[in-house]
């Protein structure tokens, strides 16, 4: 049996990290913090992100919804840190692709803020889809 996220399994909207679609080449991820209700969680967060991607075994592409992307979402700076480092990590090597959608003033600051914290391996790899 493939293990579930505690909060997850109590709020299915603690967490916004699920799978769009798969097939047996890659995997589609879809985040939008504006509908997480735990957006704060950074160890709940990555530790949900670790739990779905152990489920793979194969490369992955992440679309990343700013929709509604907020400042107290920009207030919960330890995520994006938290994330950051998990990127950075052997973690996320079958990550493809990060996809940005629906950018605002608030998350472009959010995507400055971490840039720098980020391996060249990862911004390269980061779209902004306007």
């Amino acid at each position: 049996m493939n293990k579930i996220c505690e909060k997850c399994l109590k709020d299915p909207q603690a967490h916004s990290f699920q799978l769009l679609k798969g097939d047996s080449y890659e995997c589609y991820y879809y985040t939008c913090p504006a509908n997480a209700t735990h957006y704060d969680d950074a160890e709940g967060i990555i530790n949900h992100m670790r739990i779905e991607l152990n489920k793979i075994n194969k490369p992955w592409i992440w679309i990343f919804d700013c929709q509604d992307y907020g400042l107290k979402h920009l207030a919960a700076a330890n995520v994006g840190f938290k994330i950051a480092n998990f990127l950075n990590s052997d973690e996320s090597i079958g990550l493809e692709k990060i996809i940005v959608i629906n950018e605002s003033t608030t998350s472009k600051i959010m995507f400055n803020t971490f840039w720098y914290l980020l391996d060249k391996k990862i911004t390269d790899i980061i779209i902004y889809d306007k």
